[in-house]
């Protein structure tokens, strides 16, 4: 997967924590920014393996690594940028 700096402004920023995973962050963050319900914005699948994206933040994955890291993929025409510090941002893909 490229990896790309993301310098530009964002679109939005979400937050994600144990209740509620950075990969269904990223979904609600973009039906919000498509005037969607999270429910019709498609699988998050067919760009990333959510399953391992979650577990990637998990605490117990925190604890071992004290290195923060950055997630980034594309996703439903935009960029998605997920930190471990809780914070997530979606960027328009064709900027």
């Amino acid at each position: 997967m490229e990896t790309q700096p993301v310098n530009d402004e964002p679109l939005r920023t979400f937050e994600w924590n144990s209740a509620v995973g950075p990969a269904i962050a990223a979904i609600s963050a973009i039906a919000e920014e498509c005037d969607l319900d999270p429910r019709e914005v498609p699988s998050l699948h067919s760009a990333i393996d959510t399953e391992a994206l979650n577990s990637l933040f998990t605490t117990e994955y925190q604890e071992q690594r004290s290195a923060s890291r950055t997630v980034r993929f594309e996703f439903h025409g935009y960029r998605i940028a997920i930190e471990s510090t809780g914070q997530g941002y979606l960027y328009d893909s064709s900027s």
